[in-house]
This record gives structure tokens, sequence and C-alpha cells, in this order.
């Protein structure tokens, strides 16, 4: 992702803290993410994968939402955030976004094979575990998997700006 900014005054290029331009760009940039992520909506401004149904329905018997917004637990977009402004040696300034490399509590899902089992199911479904407070992988690894998908998950890529987010960033700076 690339936003460019030049200003002409008079016939010449003016004098622009570029830095202070990139923290403008930043405290803008986690929201958009976050709004979008929250929409359901990828990088290329498309719907994201649904889930698989037996995915959906292990969310079911948990109780949890079944909206692909890579919310079940929030702490992966909740942790979003700019993590760091770095000036290059070509002027280039690059905002580095993000989750953080903290952990949620993990949900306890049932495996496809209770799942897709009824007398397993119903087993479960009697005895559900409950939360225990144990906690999830990190969520820059969960980011990286939803973002690029694995063998048994469709990629949904989410961290980075979509076109429509470039619009309204550009729209926002005035450009």
């Amino acid at each position: 992702m690339t936003v460019g900014v030049e200003v002409i005054r008079k016939g010449e290029k003016a004098r622009i803290d570029v830095m202070k331009l990139a923290k403008g760009i930043a405290a803008f940039v986690p929201g958009l993410i976050i709004d979008r992520v929250d929409a359901g909506i990828d990088i290329k401004d498309k719907p994201f994968a649904p889930y698989s149904p037996t995915y959906r329905q292990a969310l079911q018997m948990a109780n949890e939402d079944q909206k692909v917004d890579l919310r079940l637990t929030g702490g992966l977009i909740n942790s979003v955030k700019v993590r760091r402004i770095v000036r290059k040696s070509d002027g280039v300034v690059v905002v580095h976004v993000g989750p953080d490399a903290g952990t949620s509590p993990r949900v306890p899902l049932a495996p496809p094979w209770v799942v897709n089992d009824p007398e397993a199911r119903a087993a479960w479904m009697a005895s559900p575990p409950k939360r225990t407070g144990k906690r999830g992988p990190q969520h820059n690894h969960v980011g990286a998997y939803l973002h690029r998908g694995t063998p048994t998950m469709r990629p949904r890529p989410w961290l980075g700006l979509s076109p429509s987010d470039l619009r309204d960033l550009r729209r926002m700076l005035g450009l």
C-alpha cells in the first residue's frame, strides 16, 4: 500500500514535515481497518469468504456470533494499532499497522468430528465446555493465518487498506 503526497506551491515544491504527515495518516488508518473488518469486508472491498458449514455449526453450538467479522473474542481486531513509524534512508516514511502479540481467552469450540456426528453433538450440547481463561495463540499469529489462510481455511485478507479505505483516507486528508 502506498499513499503519496506532493504539495506544489507557486511552481515550487513546498516543504512539509513528512513525519507529522505520517502521524496524521497513522491516526486514521487503524480505524479504517477496524471499521471495514467489522462490516465483514476484505482488503479488496469484497465480503469475507464465508465460514465452512462445520465451523458455523461449531460457533452456533458455542452460542457465538456466526458473522464473518474476525471477532470471535475481539482481541485480534481490538489490538490493531500503529506499531511504529519509520523514516527510511531515501526519505520514505513507512507506517506499520498491525495487531499486537497479546492473546485472548480461548473459546472452546466443538471439533469437526463432534459437529458432524449427531450422537457426539448431543453429548457435547448436554455438557458443553466452559471458558477456562486459558489463552489462545498470539493475535499477530492469528491475524496472519486469517489473512493468508491455511490448508483447511480460506484466506480472509484483512490487514491493509482497501481501495475504499484509500479513498476515505485521501478525502480525510483533502487530497
